[in-house]
């Protein structure tokens, strides 16, 4: 492998080495020392390894598995309607959790159905409250308004 030195407009007083451009399934490894420094990008297959544990899981999921499946397909922007599909498995199924309700809420926002998305926050806020969690109340409440606020410029 070859990657070429490129010069720094500043010295650099201590030599560093740092992650930079950080992706899930990709980043950069920089090092610097004097005016010189290194980038090597690489990759890491975490999408191709996730998408197989989904679909192993998939075939026997709890709902913590649909959770889980929802959350990476929302956080990598990769299958909002199958995440939203998931999702919705796991709120439906035995004992959901705030959290489960919450990723609903920000899938189905996403997805521009914010009606939806204002009810899974009720929801998500409501079984916060049971559990004292005061914080994830106050991001449903937050986000609650701000999708009211969408809705009412429609």
């Amino acid at each position: 492998l070859h990657y070429p030195l490129r010069r720094q407009r500043q010295m650099c007083i201590r030599d560093r080495i740092y992650f930079d451009d950080l992706e899930l399934d990709k980043a950069t490894l920089i090092i610097e020392w004097a005016d010189q420094a290194i980038d090597i990008p690489f990759e890491i297959p975490s999408h191709k390894q996730m998408m197989n544990r989904i679909s192993r899981v998939m075939s026997g999921p709890s709902s913590f598995d649909y959770f889980n499946a929802a959350s990476y397909l929302y956080q990598s922007d990769t299958d909002l309607p199958r995440a939203l599909s998931y999702i919705q498995k796991a709120t439906r199924g035995k004992n959901p959790q705030f959290f489960f309700y919450r990723i609903e809420a920000t899938i189905l926002a996403k997805l521009g159905r914010h009606k939806e998305a204002i009810a899974a926050a009720q929801q998500s806020k409501a079984l916060a409250e049971e559990v004292g969690n005061s914080d994830a109340v106050t991001l449903n409440e937050r986000s609650i308004v701000a999708w009211q606020k969408l809705l009412d410029k429609k």
